[in-house]
């Protein structure tokens, strides 16, 4: 079952509700399916597709993570929820990377904390502030679980 968070700006107007987690549809075997048709749905790239596809016939090739994970640009402060998924196989591990749509700029996936009313972003052990992605006040707050979803 998937979650959601509303994070909102208290100095100016952004609003915004993200779909976290796992739904019915994220179950590995689901998208990393043998024939590979549903990949297109979760992952947009199709040179990425394809080596995903050459990955999953690797007979050690195991999913350790498919979901649905907040991201954030460092450089502009923009806020994503994108498809997140971990393998591991024969020669190494594969993660989901993603740039800005905003700034071309490398996106982190971060974990979200709701402390005192701040969204907070942990990074490598690391507590640091969320600012808001349209006027860059760091005066957010977080609403965890509006809603499930599935």
């Amino acid at each position: 079952m998937g979650w959601s968070i509303k994070i909102k700006c208290q100095e100016c107007d952004y609003e915004k509700v993200f779909l976290l987690g796992i739904g019915f549809n994220y179950l590995p075997e689901y998208i990393f399916n043998s024939d590979g048709s549903k990949l297109s749905h979760f992952i947009k790239d199709k040179e990425e597709r394809k080596l995903i596809s050459e990955i999953m016939k690797d007979t050690k090739a195991q999913v350790e993570a498919s979901e649905e994970r907040l991201y954030r640009c460092l450089k502009c402060n923009q806020l994503y929820a994108k498809y997140y998924y971990s393998i591991k196989y024969r020669h190494g591990e594969r993660k989901a990377n993603y740039i800005c749509s905003n700034c071309s700029y490398p996106l982190e996936t971060i974990d979200i904390r709701n402390e005192k009313g701040i969204i907070l972003a942990e990074t490598n052990g690391k507590t640091v502030e969320i600012k808001c992605p349209k006027c860059g006040s760091s005066k957010t707050s977080c609403l965890d679980g509006c809603f499930d979803w599935d």
